[in-house]
């Protein structure tokens, strides 16, 4: 699971590095985040790491399936 969770860094950092978005405040209900890119897990253990614009997903995303199963 650690390795996981190093891997979505990995790939929130590129990302990032590629849409030239800010990193998304942490300490701030991701429904809020506006023209930024991070890390949001579902209750079902989901995860979406991307890009986020007026509070929704948007833009460059990969989505893990809790099952493990990206795309």
């Amino acid at each position: 699971m650690k390795a996981l969770a190093l891997i979505l860094t990995i790939l929130a950092n590129a990302v990032a590095a590629q849409s030239g978005l800010q990193t998304c405040d942490p300490n701030v209900v991701y429904t809020s985040w506006t023209n930024c890119q991070g890390t949001y897990t579902f209750a079902n253990g989901d995860r979406y790491v991307g890009e986020f614009g007026d509070g929704e997903y948007h833009g460059q995303v990969t989505y893990t399936m809790a099952f493990d199963e990206t795309y």
